[in-house]
């Protein structure tokens, strides 16, 4: 559910053109330069093609559960049309992506460093990036899966096909 103080068309609208949202109560280190944090984490971003367009946002409120956090980074995915959001909030982290499997994304995000307690916005493109990296070398060996299905679906169809024609031999005798 997302929390009544965060407003999704307006965090979207505010994401249009930008990477990085932050709302003015986010307790945002001082160290952390907030032009630099939306080129940090666009150029961190684009090192892994498989992100797609990135939005992040920067919401306050204390002890929002990361299912709500996942809610709102859905409604601004939802919104905006970014492949891949993340949603900050000072003691909790979500992502929302297309191109990764939510387990290869929970796996990962605790790699994310949260601007609440960064040391510069170096540390968390540099965390971005690196999530990137994890995530998109998570995803589940696909072609091996499906020829292994296919396989067994073989396998079966032919060993119905030797037992029918078994029964069927035995049975004429």
């Amino acid at each position: 559910m997302i929390p009544e103080h965060i407003d999704i068309a307006g965090l979207s609208s505010l994401l249009g053109d930008a990477t990085v949202v932050i709302d003015d109560t986010f307790p945002l280190d001082d160290t952390v330069d907030p032009a630099m944090l939306e080129s940090e984490v666009a150029n961190a971003a684009t090192a892994e093609p498989a992100m797609g367009t990135v939005k992040m946002a920067l919401v306050p409120g204390e002890g929002i559960s990361s299912a709500d956090l996942r809610d709102v980074a859905q409604g601004i995915k939802d919104s905006t049309g970014a492949t891949t959001v993340i949603v900050h909030s000072p003691d909790n982290t979500a992502v929302v992506a297309e191109n990764f499997s939510r387990f290869a994304i929970e796996t990962h995000t605790s790699a994310l460093a949260n601007p609440a307690n960064a040391e510069s916005a170096a540390d968390v493109a540099t965390s971005t990036a690196h999530f990137a990296e994890l995530v998109a070398a998570d995803q589940p060996p696909t072609l091996t899966i499906t020829g292994l299905v296919l396989a067994g679906t073989i396998t079966c169809i032919a060993t119905g096909a030797f037992a029918t024609k078994l029964i069927t031999k035995v049975t004429r005798t």
